[in-house]
């Protein structure tokens, strides 16, 4: 048949088209149309058969889906129950029975209330009326027993989804459909985070949480208690926030390092709080991976240990300082001796030792009372302290007895000039509750290694020295050498001497002339000091230059020279002399004061001396002390048009880079290359290494030191440009070296 699918006759219309065919062939006379009825007949049996077997394979399909619908009902990972309007089950699937502990056919006519707990009674029939009185679907929340008993059966949390079936359903007027979603997993797990939660916000340690960017992401509350921030305040922060100053990069790169190792690290740290107050806290950092096995998130755990670690910052103090003066105790001085010797023999240095006692502390104890015996200890510690520098360690031994340790010393009479600037020091009366007191102190000195290899008997010669001193008078030092002794006090006079020096105007300046190579032409002069002492004669710069530095009076002694220099500058103009550029030395600590600049402005200004006629002299150590405080200083000066020059070149350790960056305008090459050129091909190499050197930066050479014509020659052919040296001439008096213009 080629009918279309709709013009397919039905069932009916075939069974009746094959009943009327075969009544027929019962007529008479039928036998002559058979083949025709048959072949009808055949074809309409056929499609028949088409249609039985279609219906079949329908109803096979309708019954696979009925058993599918069947299953996805009852398996369903849902309960779902029909209602009727008092809340009696009329039909369950598998799992809402499961769920409620019975068996099915034992569930069905039994109200949903038999499994809620009496208390939420209202609230499911509450739900039920909701449901009729509002559109849609209606929500909530229930918690249901597993079996139908009022006490016994685990308790689950499940949501009810119930709609309302039309009316003239099956199971009647007013009933509905319910979906029991079982929540008691989630819920089991809500309650664990809840926990969980209440555990991180009530924790006394302080919680901070960051994400892999390191951006924090929660805190709890004992944080803000701690650190004084909200989180409002921090969240989405670096906690470097709370960054106290106190670790370097290595002590975080070895944090982080730990956490990458072992996936947590704990350590003390400190940390600054909101107020700007440091405080110390044990830290404890734990690693969160994710499934790759990165740090996904870092758990940090704070407990404050500020108390604990004050109190263990006092017991350390107590184990190594004396508790009434604040001073290293016997042992910590002990400690730092045998570093300070250990380095000493190491660099080939000196170290001093200072052993003081009180005069007649114990008159002052017994008479006036312990408490303003300590009171007295307390003021002549603070007045020791004060005498030394801070590398120095000043210790109490006990009682009234004091050690002052000089490590990296130099000379022996160093340690004498502490111990006189201590002397001076007790000089003032000490006032004590009233009482005004006059303590003074015999001191002992000691020298390592010259007079002892080891701690111990640096004490004990101290300790000698110190009895002669009070034998012989109170209230003086005294070295355990002789030969130490006289030295230093040579030395201590020699101060004394140039700290009046200048009132009574005992110094002079001299002048050297500087030569121009090529011309022979006199182009400045070297302003340098000399000491006419009125007992001493006649003092050479280099016995009293390094007592001035030392003393600090070099910072006088040098504002001297250059209003000196200047008013003869004036002097030597008024009297119509050649104009030539005078040079100065300043020392490091003169260069170092900041008042240097309006100084040389002042004195410029008064003596009405152009700028660019004078020149300073400064050595390569002013130059390497602090490149961007002198490099600023110099650039000042270079604005003022002032000259400066650097003195004794090539005996220090300046970079040349540090030498590119100043406004230099002249090398002096030192006299001992100088001093060398006849002797050493090294010298010779050295100095036109200088020279060469000086005129690829732009800058004037000048040689000291000159003596002899085959320097000069030497010097010349190296195109060196200017020269100073007794070959030429020595210092001359302002008057002498007037003359010598005049002259020339």
């Amino acid at each position: 048949m080629d009918a279309s699918q709709d013009e397919r006759p039905s069932r009916q219309e075939l069974m009746a088209r094959i009943g009327e065919l075969e009544a027929r062939f019962a007529e008479p006379g039928a036998a002559p149309n058979a083949d025709v009825l048959v072949h009808e007949l055949r074809v309409h049996q056929v499609e028949l058969e088409a249609q039985n077997r279609e219906l079949v394979e329908m109803r096979q399909v309708l019954e696979d889906a009925r058993d599918r619908y069947t299953d996805l009902y009852d398996y369903a990972p849902v309960g779902y129950l029909t209602l009727d309007k008092n809340g009696v089950i009329r039909d369950i699937n598998l799992t809402g029975a499961q769920m409620l502990g019975l068996e099915r056919s034992r569930v069905l006519g039994m109200p949903l209330a038999a499994w809620v707990p009496k208390s939420s009674t209202p609230q499911l029939f509450g739900h039920l009326k909701r449901v009729h009185s509002e559109p849609g679907r209606v929500y909530d929340y229930l918690p249901l027993r597993t079996r139908a008993t009022a006490q016994g059966g685990a308790l689950r949390h499940v949501r009810l989804e119930s709609t309302a079936l039309p009316a003239g359903a099956p199971s009647g007027c007013g009933s509905c459909r319910t979906a029991v979603i079982d929540l008691s997993d989630r819920k089991r797990e809500e309650d664990h985070l809840n926990l969980v939660g209440q555990v991180f916000e009530r924790s006394s340690d302080a919680i901070l949480i960051t994400d892999r960017s390191n951006r924090i992401l929660s805190v709890n509350s004992a944080f803000s208690r701690m650190s004084g921030y909200s989180a409002e305040e921090v969240l989405g922060r670096d906690p470097r926030l709370f960054a106290s100053g106190r670790h370097d990069r290595s002590f975080f790169r070895d944090m982080w390092a730990g956490i990458e190792r072992n996936g947590s690290w704990s350590g003390e740290i400190w940390n600054r709080r909101k107020d700007g107050e440091v405080y110390a806290e044990w830290l404890t950092v734990h690693g969160v991976r994710n499934g790759s096995g990165a740090i996904e998130n870092c758990i940090a755990i704070y407990t404050e240990i500020t108390d604990q670690r004050v109190a263990a910052e006092r017991i350390q103090f107590l184990a190594h300082f004396d508790p009434l003066t604040r001073l290293p105790n016997r042992m910590l001085l002990q400690d730092r001796m045998r570093q300070a010797l250990a380095h000493a023999a190491r660099e080939g240095t000196r170290v001093a030792l200072l052993f003081l006692d009180l005069d007649r502390f114990k008159t002052i104890n017994d008479s006036l009372g312990h408490l303003v015996g300590d009171r007295l200890l307390q003021e002549v510690a603070m007045r020791v302290r004060g005498c030394v520098r801070e590398d120095d360690t000043v210790a109490r031994r006990g009682g009234d007895e004091f050690i002052v340790m000089l490590p990296h010393v130099e000379a022996a009479d160093q340690a004498a000039h502490v111990a006189e600037k201590i002397i001076d020091a007790m000089g003032d009366s000490v006032v004590v509750d009233g009482h005004r007191l006059n303590v003074t102190f015999s001191i002992g000195i000691s020298i390592y290694p010259d007079d002892a290899p080891n701690a111990d008997g640096l004490i004990r010669n101290a300790d000698i020295a110190m009895y002669r001193s009070k034998a012989g008078g109170r209230n003086k030092f005294q070295f355990f050498t002789a030969d130490m002794n006289a030295h230093a006090l040579e030395r201590l006079a020699l101060e004394n001497d140039l700290h009046r020096a200048l009132e009574r105007e005992e110094f002079t300046l001299v002048y050297q002339p500087q030569i121009d190579s090529e011309s022979g032409r006199i182009i400045g002069a070297e302003a340098l000091l000399r000491w006419d002492h009125p007992r001493r004669g006649l003092i050479g710069p280099a016995q009293f230059i390094p007592v001035a530095e030392e003393s600090g009076l070099i910072v006088p002694i040098g504002e001297w020279v250059l209003e000196r220099a200047c008013e003869q500058m004036r002097q030597w103009r008024l009297a119509g002399l050649e104009q030539v550029v005078l040079s100065v030395n300043i020392s490091a600590l003169q260069f170092s004061q900041k008042n240097l600049i309006g100084s040389i402005r002042r004195v410029l200004e008064r003596s009405g001396v152009e700028p660019g006629m004078l020149e300073l002299e400064l050595t390569e150590s002013v130059l390497m002390r602090d490149h961007d405080a002198t490099c600023e200083m110099m650039g000042e000066l270079n604005d003022m048009g002032v000259r400066m020059a650097v003195d004794d070149f090539g005996t220090g350790y300046s970079s040349l880079s540090y030498l590119r960056s100043f406004p230099i305008h002249k090398l002096k090459i030192d006299q001992s290359f100088v001093r060398d050129l006849n002797r050493s091909s090294d010298a010779g190499a050295i100095t036109g290494a200088i020279i060469a050197m000086a005129k690829n930066l732009n800058l004037r050479v000048l040689a000291e030191g000159v003596e002899t014509g085959d320097q000069a020659s030497f010097l010349q052919a190296q195109s060196c440009e200017q020269f100073q040296g007794h070959y030429f001439s020595k210092p001359l008096s302002a008057d002498g070296f007037a003359d010598l213009l005049q002259a020339v």
